[in-house]
């Protein structure tokens, strides 16, 4: 989409970030940068809910502007990301159980 890219938070090898790790990391990065205005990019199915929510409760703006669809990926190494099916099943044990990672 043409959007400049000032910083990005990346996953280290053989490490499982959740999205709470992953904002703690960016909100750092964004502060030290004089950011206040993001554009989030998640899996539209569920993710981008709890990102903007992440977002907005780090005290940042979120920009309404258009990203491509981000959509599920069968070789993705986290499980919830390589179907509809598996992030269902993924939100229900993390909603009932707590669960998290792989």
């Amino acid at each position: 989409m043409n959007y400049p890219v000032s910083l990005s938070v990346e996953r280290l090898p053989n490490e499982y970030s959740d999205s709470e790790d992953v904002m703690i990391a960016a909100k750092v990065l964004l502060e030290k940068q004089g950011i206040g205005e993001v554009i989030p990019v998640a899996q539209s199915f569920l993710h981008i809910i709890k990102c903007r929510k992440l977002i907005k409760n780090s005290g940042f703006i979120i920009s309404n502007k258009p990203i491509k669809k981000i959509g599920f990926d069968s070789k993705s190494d986290q499980q919830w990301t390589r179907s509809p099916l598996r992030l269902v099943v993924y939100a229900i044990k993390q909603a009932l159980l707590g669960s998290k990672g792989n």
